[in-house]
């Protein structure tokens, strides 16, 4: 009698914590939705829209591609004179179903002299950064948009070299 008693309680508890674990996974997988869908595909100009620590798997290309941040931007804030208008630049990882992982950093505008570039290819794709959100102006601080940032990507796939 008592190890019958025993075992149903064990199988009990047993039940009770597959329940509690199958319901967790739920609130995880409703929240990686959320995200997905807050991301904008604009198809007629083939940009990618990601907000600033965004993942997302665009099943087209079999690519990951996560916006970690921006590491610099000293864009020239509206309605203040500079000498030159700044650049912006972002890191993004970017992870194909057969690759590692890499991070690669893109610019709003090619500069030699500081290496900055607009367009990296990587993984047979070409990925250009076309635009990064908010502009910022002479009211807002640079540290408020920390965070707040948006970035419009472009992937292409590379056309294979022809040999003539």
């Amino acid at each position: 009698m008592l190890n019958k008693l025993i075992f149903s309680t064990l199988g009990f508890c047993t039940l009770m914590n597959c329940q509690t674990q199958k319901i967790i996974d739920s609130e995880n997988n409703s929240a990686k939705n959320e995200v997905a869908t807050s991301t904008k595909i604009d198809n007629s100009q083939n940009l990618i829209y990601l907000n600033e620590g965004e993942n997302i798997f665009l099943k087209e290309y079999q690519m990951n591609v996560t916006f970690k941040g921006i590491i610099s931007d000293s864009r020239c804030p509206t309605g203040v004179n500079c000498i030159w208008s700044g650049a912006a630049t972002a890191s993004v990882e970017i992870m194909t179903t057969t690759s590692r992982p890499m991070l690669i950093e893109l610019s709003t505008v090619n500069l030699d002299g500081k290496n900055l570039v607009k367009t990296q290819d990587i993984f047979g794709y070409t990925i250009t950064l076309e635009q990064v959100l908010p502009y910022p102006n002479q009211k807002d601080k640079k540290e408020d948009l920390k965070g707040h940032y948006q970035i419009a990507l472009k992937i292409e796939k590379q056309k294979p070299a022809t040999n003539e």
